[in-house]
């Protein structure tokens, strides 16, 4: 998807191109970066839930048992 940002001419005529330019990717790499944190969130969440899954408990409660009995 592509989005088409319009900027007044005279915000440009008073910070620069450059500037304006320069706030524009620091907006667009922080959007990236809060897109990745809700990705890992929803990965965390995930992983809470598989965590905390009852047959996955009793799965590592044997798991340990076997262990303690080698």
């Amino acid at each position: 998807m592509e989005f088409t940002v319009t900027v007044d001419p005279e915000v440009i005529d008073v910070l620069g191109a450059d500037q304006v330019s320069a706030f524009l990717n620091d907006a667009a790499t922080k959007l990236k970066l809060k897109v990745a944190a809700k990705e890992a969130l929803a990965d965390i969440n995930y992983f809470d839930e598989l965590v905390n899954d009852p047959t996955w408990e009793k799965a590592r409660q044997q798991a340990w048992e076997q262990e303690q009995h080698h």
